[in-house]
């Protein structure tokens, strides 16, 4: 466990941790969670740029008061 934890770069511990979160998936629930966690990344992008606009809003908003 130790050689195969040094040939991928990380601690046993991390291996042992991936090895209890995808212990037991196939390729299609592997495929999937791959791609929720792609549009996980989307939509907190897309939260970060609106609650940017609406800070600027807000900003705009209170000057012109």
């Amino acid at each position: 466990m130790v050689d195969l934890s040094r040939e991928l770069g990380v601690t046993p511990a991390m291996f042992y941790a991936w090895r209890k979160k995808y212990a037991g998936m196939d390729a299609n629930h592997l495929k999937r969670l791959k791609e929720l966690g792609a549009e996980n990344t989307k939509l907190e992008k897309m939260y970060a740029e609106l609650a940017l606009d609406n800070i600027a809003l807000k900003n705009v908003v209170s000057k012109k008061s």
